[in-house]
């Protein structure tokens, strides 16, 4: 009976210390582009053409978003990299 104790205890000890797996990045929902980006529970998604603010908008729109709402440093600093 105490080996079987010390036996668990044993493995206890050693499946606590087994390396942490790193988790998968989200795939986005559907309808979101493939190439967003999800930070603090939002997607992001960078379109490189230049329109003017009026076109931005009603494109995120159409795709079901918003233009970027930046309330925070953290965010900025997510947007900017």
């Amino acid at each position: 009976m105490k080996l079987w104790v010390f036996l668990l205890l044993l493995f206890c000890a050693f499946a606590s210390f087994a390396p942490a797996q790193s988790p998968k990045a989200p795939k986005p929902p559907i309808g979101v582009p493939a190439a967003a980006k999800l930070f603090n529970g939002k997607w992001y998604h960078v379109y490189l053409e230049k329109v003017d603010w009026a076109r931005a908008k009603a494109k995120c729109q159409a795709a079901g978003g918003q233009l970027v709402v930046i309330p925070d440093a953290a965010t900025w600093d997510f947007v900017k990299s």
